[in-house]
Formats: C-alpha cells, sequence, structure tokens
C-alpha cells in the first residue's frame, strides 16, 4: 500500500496544495489469532392456513481476537522497528440477541413486523501497557415491511428499519500510531455506535423487457461516527474518531435490468442523494462548528456477454463523485473490472477464469480536510487494486442433492 500525504501549514487555503510529496517506505509483519463461537436457535409457527407465520430466536456470539504488529522505516541502515507505530492488541466483543418477526399476506398485500432486542459488550486490552477500556450498550430495533402487488410486473414497498453500526478496534483503541510523524493516528475509546433510521420508498415495474426499480429513501443517523482531525502544531494533524450530533441522507435510486440482446444482457444503477451533517458538539476554535452539507451521486454497471457459446466476458465499472464528510470533502474515483470464463470438457466440468481488477489502476482514496484559516490536508491512500487472478474449478464425483463435489485451483498474479 502506498500512502501519499501533503499537510500545509496554519492559515493556507483548501486550494492551495504543497508540491513536496513524497512517498515513504514500511515494512509491516503481523502476527494474529482469533476465536468465534455461534450459539442459535430458532422457532417457526405456520399460521392460518399458511398465510402467516410467527418466528422467533435467541442468538449468542462470542468473540475474541489478539494481533501483534510490527512497522519497521526504511531508514540508512535498514529497516527499523518503529516503536510508536508497533503495538501488541486485543478485544474481545459479545453479541447477545433475542428476536422476533410475523408476516401475513392479505390478498395482493402482505406485511411483516420485527423486534430484535440486543446485548453488545466490547473490552480492549493495550497487552504491552496492561491497560483495558471499552463499553456496553443495549438497543431494540424495530423494522417494518409492506408490499402491495398489483401485478406480476409491478409492486410498490414501504420499509422501515433500524439498524446500528459499531466502530471497528481500530477506531477505539486509545494507542497512538505514530508512522506517520506528519499525520498520527488514534483512536478514541469513548466512541459509541451510531443508530440508523432508514425509511424507503420503492416501486418495481417491467417497461418493454427492462426491468426497473426505483427507490426513494432518508436515512437518519443518530450519534455518526466519523473522522476527525485536530492540529497538534503548524505542520502535523492527529487524526481520530468522534460521534457527531446526527447526518440525513436524502436521495433516490435508478436500477435498470436491460436484455441488449439474447448473449448480452447489463445492469445499471444510478443513486443522487444529499447529506446534511451536523457535528457542532464538535467545537472549533472561534466558534466553528462542523456542519457540512452537500449533492453528490455515484453509478454501477455490469456487463454479461455470452461470447461463441462457449465464452462469458464480464465487465464492472463504477464512479463515485465528490461527497462532503465533517471536515472537508472525499474526492471523486472509479474504476473497471474484468473478467472471462470458459467452461470445457464433457458436461463443463471444468471451468477456467481469468480476471484484471483495477483496469487502469484508478482506485483509490482521495480526502480533503480541512479548518478554515487553521489547516488543510490532501491524503490519498492508494492500496494495491491492480490484481491478475487466475481461477480453476473442476467438478467431479457423483451429485449428491443437486451438489458436487469440486477441486478448486486458484492462483494470483
Amino acid at each position: 500500500m502506498e500512502r501519499v500525504m501533503a499537510t500545509t501549514p496554519i492559515n493556507a487555503s483548501p486550494k492551495t496544495r504543497s508540491p513536496h510529496w513524497k512517498t515513504p517506505l514500511q515494512r509491516y509483519r503481523g502476527l494474529g489469532n482469533a476465536h468465534n463461537l455461534t450459539l442459535q436457535t430458532d422457532y417457526s409457527d405456520p399460521l392460518l392456513d399458511g398465510k402467516a407465520k410467527f418466528e422467533a430466536g435467541l442468538k449468542t456470539i462470542r468473540h475474541g481476537s489478539r494481533s501483534y504488529q510490527d512497522f519497521g522505516n526504511d531508514l540508512a541502515q535498514g529497516y527499523v522497528k518503529d516503536s510508536g507505530a508497533s503495538y501488541n492488541y486485543s478485544y474481545n466483543d459479545n453479541t447477545y440477541a433475542a428476536y422476533s418477526s410475523f408476516n401475513q399476506q392479505l390478498g395482493k398485500f402482505s406485511y411483516q413486523a420485527g423486534l430484535r432486542l440486543e446485548r453488545y459488550t466490547y473490552t480492549g486490552h493495550l497487552l504491552d501497557e496492561n491497560s483495558s477500556f471499552g463499553y456496553h450498550q443495549t438497543g431494540l430495533y424495530p423494522s417494518v415491511y409492506l408490499t402491495e402487488k398489483f401485478n406480476e410486473d409491478n409492486d410498490l414497498h414501504l420499509n422501515f428499519s433500524r439498524r446500528i453500526n459499531r466502530p471497528q478496534w481500530w477506531q477505539i483503541t486509545p494507542q497512538t500510531n505514530y508512522s506517520n510523524p506528519m499525520n498520527p493516528s488514534q483512536g478514541n475509546p469513548e466512541i459509541r455506535p451510531e443508530n440508523t433510521n432508514l425509511v424507503a420508498l420503492a416501486y418495481n415495474t417491467q417497461v418493454s423487457g427492462i426491468g426497473l426499480n426505483t427507490t426513494l429513501y432518508l436515512k437518519n443517523t443518530l450519534d455518526p461516527i466519523m473522522g476527525y482531525n485536530k492540529p497538534l502544531s503548524s505542520d502535523t494533524l492527529l487524526s481520530t474518531f468522534e460521534n457527531g450530533n446526527y447526518a440525513n441522507t436524502y436521495g433516490a435510486e435508478i436500477i435498470a435490468r436491460i436484455p441488449i440482446a439474447k448473449w448480452w444482457n447489463a445492469t445499471t444503477n444510478f443513486n443522487v442523494y444529499e447529506s446534511d451533517i451536523n457535528a457542532d458538539n464538535l467545537s472549533q476554535s472561534q466558534g466553528q462548528g462542523l456542519s457540512n452539507s452537500g449533492v453528490s451521486w455515484f453509478a454501477k454497471l455490469n456487463s454479461d456477454m455470452k461470447l461463441f457459446n462457449t465464452y462469458s466476458l464480464q465487465l464492472t465499472g463504477n464512479y463515485n463523485a465528490a461527497r462532503v464528510i465533517a471536515q472537508g470533502k472525499v474526492l471523486p474515483s472509479g474504476g473497471l473490472d474484468a473478467a472471462i470464463k470458459r467452461d470445457f470438457l464433457p458436461h463443463n466440468a471444468a471451468t477456467l477464469v481469468l480476471s484484471l481488477s483495477d483496469i487502469f489502476n484508478t482506485q483509490r482514496n482521495d480526502v480533503d480536510t480541512y479548518q478554515q484559516g487553521v489547516f488543510f490536508q490532501n491524503a490519498i491512500n492508494k492500496p494495491e487494486t491492480r490484481v491478475f487472478k487466475i481461477s480453476f474449478m473442476y467438478s467431479f464425483g457423483k451429485e449428491l442433492n443437486g451438489d458436487r463435489h469440486k477441486a478448486t485451483l486458484e492462483s494470483n498474479g
């Protein structure tokens, strides 16, 4: 992974970019282990001659992980361990849930209502410092799905659900990572999960053989988890995570499934939305808050072609326009993937797939963060996205319940 970052000093303008970019080299070694235990029991009872159903269940997930991360910087005398970036860390997170749902068919109208009660605990350990931290939370998560089916080609859906998104371990651990001295990073042990209320109205139809799905949606996120930068000096920023007040997203999405020819199908997805972010609880100098808003969009295209009755060619493209964040914006990015598949041998027992991701090597995370009159930073995170892969699969043996025993050989280059 290559990371390029430039930070301009106090009183710089967001339009001013530092010309002195450089690419530092690092060596990374990591060891780790994890364990996971899931216990689940479910109950289902058909009612009203099969036109309704009641379901309920209990689920427990106990997960633990430990990792040792060793970073070395490329210096004149070779790679030297960076004690400010290396660490020894473990965590345990446990989920205990009880849930139920009821659905019923009433002619062309159907509905489903559900409720989930969940208890979650998280405990992290900095093993080198012998310190612990964490949190626990109990929440209720309802959902309602309403459907009116007019005929075989037209139906209307109205849905509501409440969902939870919990911080990742690197967002919550308080240890500071100094692998980039101009932009150290640190988790926040006080950060808490974000809860999103989602309302969506969707209409599905067929027009001249084209399947159309149109959705209007509203997402209201409470305590949104967001990246937050704090100036430490005139040329150094600390990156961490905080909970804002709320974030609202209003949008519309259109998905079209297009049969271009008997041998060629395409699926397109276009989504346009407005984001309103309020993080005024994270006060800045001179009373400036962190409210931000703006319109953005993204598009996807998936093309499947059958060639010469033996080859399948798939092209997948995506583009994300610039979008706002609390302290700036994420700049546009996009890419194109391709894969070709060939079935051969009797009964198509063998399959060979050649694929290349991010053909033009354009996928990257490019972010501008700034505080007017205080700092401006442009950070580019460019992982290895252009990967060539060869996959071979051979099916053999007797068919058991429609499934075959399969052997797969895969190599990457």
